[in-house]
């Protein structure tokens, strides 16, 4: 059996392969074309395992490896950095290191995402992408109104695209006006692309069985992060309330919904990984309160 470390560059790679004992067989820089890596691999024999780091460009040197019976460990970034800290760092001395920790079977492995479900998954964090600039916008907003000690006009909430029309009657300069107008448009756009983007995700999303099955999880909707869920079944599930009242008496708020959100969490694992639906307990706890049946969550998760 060979051992590769794969330190992956934008253009080019630079790969170590050692044997069993720890010894350089090979030991080259190479471009990132599908012919310049196969080059590499195809004389050293059928017995093979390499390691790449989870950097972003992954995806098709794993089609690759994969495709040639080449089978590929994905290092986990931050845990990698943790165990194989060094004070002379170059691209050589980085693939020897990811090829003698693959040998010695040390690699923090990361969870390699299947083909069919990347498309999914990088498109949701291009969403979450947008919402964060959305956010930015509207904090923004908030910013440059702070600057003359105005308020948004009738008290309403900034996130209610609604209120944007009334942001005109303010008294702002020109040019005030011009970059509060600049930001009012970026919103507006960025929040017809969230929703664009949102409706491509629900014919693939909404039916899957693992989704179905998320959706009984108290607090968990159509989008939703975990302390917004949390949030969410503390205001519609008196035991999940119960719980977050004995929490918050003895930590901060904020604290106490982070834990709550932290439950929300594990049940959601325990779904996923057993593949179970939700028994509707939380903390062992039966819930009086069932969620309703209505869109997104179908009649069964079989459905």
């Amino acid at each position: 059996m060979y051992y590769s470390g794969i330190d992956l560059h934008k253009n080019m790679s630079v790969i170590t392969t050692i044997t069993p004992d720890g010894a350089i067989v090979k030991q080259s820089t190479v471009p990132n074309t599908d012919f310049a890596i196969l080059n590499y691999f195809n004389p050293l024999g059928v017995q093979q395992k390499a390691v790449v780091e989870s950097t972003s460009n992954w995806y098709w040197i794993r089609d690759l490896l994969e495709t040639n019976h080449i089978e590929l460990i994905l290092a986990h970034a931050k845990y990698l950095k943790a165990i194989s800290y060094a004070k002379v760092k170059t691209d050589k001395v980085d693939s020897q290191t990811l090829a003698q920790l693959l040998r010695l079977n040390l690699i923090p492995v990361a969870h390699q995402i299947s083909q069919c479900l990347r498309d999914s998954r990088d498109l949701m964090r291009a969403r979450l992408g947008l919402v964060h600039k959305k956010t930015s916008c509207l904090n923004r907003i908030h910013r440059l109104l702070e600057k003359f000690n105005l308020s948004i006009p009738e008290n309403r909430n900034l996130h209610d695209l609604s209120t944007l029309d009334l942001l005109s009657e303010l008294p702002l300069s020109s040019l005030y006006n011009f970059h509060l107008n600049a930001l009012i448009e970026q919103i507006r756009l960025l929040h017809t692309q969230i929703n664009m983007l949102e409706k491509s995700l629900h014919p693939s999303l909404i039916p899957d069985n693992d989704v179905q099955r998320l959706l009984h999880v108290p607090g968990i909707g159509k989008v939703m992060a975990f302390n917004e869920a949390a949030f969410r079944a503390v205001q519609y599930f008196p035991e999940i309330k119960k719980y977050y009242q004995s929490l918050s008496r003895r930590k901060h708020k904020s604290i106490a919904r982070t834990l709550v959100a932290k439950e929300l969490a594990k049940i959601c694992y325990h779904i996923l990984k057993n593949k179970n639906d939700f028994n509707n307990k939380f903390k062992s706890i039966e819930l009086s309160r069932i969620k309703s049946k209505q869109w997104p969550r179908l009649a069964s998760p079989d459905a």
